[in-house]
C-alpha cells in the first residue's frame, strides 16, 4: 500500500519544559441523556529514554475496557521537537510496527489471522504520529485564539494520514479527579473522527479532561 499526501504541515513552536516524566491513570466515562457511564481505564505514561542512540521521549498508552478490550500503544519521539521515530501498536484487531522519517512513515501490519502487510506514506512537509496529539496540543504556546494545523499519521488500513488543526477557543475553571479547581485554556481540535476538546492546565501543562465526540448521541469523557 502506498500513499500521497500534498498537505503542508509548518513546524509547530513547542514549549517542552513541560514535557515531565509522569504517569497517568484515566477515568472514562460515557455522557449520554444526562447519565455518566463508567465505560474504561487508561494509562498513560511519559518516559525520557534513549532511542536508537537518540534522546527520546517514549508514550506509552494503555486501554482496558470493562467490556474486555484492551490495546497497548507505545510511541518513541525525538526528545528535541516530538518528530517521530517508531510506534508500536497492538489493538486486538492488528499489530503494527511504524518507522518513521521526517516526511515519510513505513509500516508493516497484521491484521488478526492475516498476513503481514505494508504501507508506505510520504507527505510534504512534516509528519507527527496520531498517538502526540495530546503532547502536540499542551506543548503548544497556547494563547488565546492560537491556532495550528498539521497531519496526522493513523496507519492502516484506513485513510493513513489526515490534516487536523486545534485552537484555543476560551478559559475556563474545570475539576480534576481530585475535585479541585484547575484554571484551563479550551482547545477544540475538530478532527475527522469528531470533535475533540482539550482542557490544559494553565499551570503544568496538564490535559486534566478529554471530551471526544466521535458518537453524535454521546460524548466519551476523559479525566485524570
Amino acid at each position: 500500500m502506498h500513499e500521497t499526501s500534498h498537505a503542508q504541515t509548518p513546524r509547530l513552536r513547542l514549549q517542552l519544559q513541560y514535557l515531565v516524566p509522569t504517569t497517568d491513570t484515566l477515568t472514562v466515562t460515557v455522557e449520554t441523556q444526562g447519565r455518566s457511564i463508567p465505560f474504561a481505564t487508561a494509562y498513560r505514561t511519559v518516559r525520557r529514554v534513549r532511542h536508537s542512540g537518540r534522546a527520546a521521549v517514549e508514550l506509552t498508552y494503555q486501554w482496558r475496557g470493562n467490556d474486555g478490550s484492551a490495546t497497548a500503544d507505545t510511541l518513541w519521539v525525538d526528545a528535541a521537537d516530538l518528530t517521530p521515530l517508531e510506534n508500536h501498536l497492538h489493538n486486538g484487531a492488528q499489530d503494527a510496527e511504524t518507522l518513521f522519517e521526517p516526511s515519510a512513515a513505513h509500516t508493516r501490519y497484521t491484521a488478526t489471522r492475516g498476513s503481514e502487510q505494508r504501507a508506505d506514506t510520504l507527505v510534504n512537509g512534516r509528519l507527527y504520529a496520531s498517538a502526540e496529539l495530546e503532547e502536540l496540543i499542551r506543548l503548544a504556546p497556547l494563547a488565546p485564539g492560537y491556532s495550528a494545523s498539521y497531519s496526522l499519521y493513523y496507519g492502516p488500513p484506513r485513510q493513513l494520514v489526515r490534516l487536523a488543526s486545534f485552537r484555543v477557543v476560551r478559559s475556563e475553571m474545570v475539576m480534576g479527579r481530585s475535585w479541585q479547581p484547575v484554571d484551563c485554556w479550551v482547545v477544540d481540535a475538530p478532527l475527522s473522527e469528531g470533535l475533540n476538546t482539550f482542557y490544559v492546565s494553565k499551570v503544568d501543562r496538564r490535559v486534566v479532561r478529554l471530551v471526544n465526540h466521535e458518537d453524535p448521541s454521546a460524548a466519551f469523557v476523559f479525566i485524570r
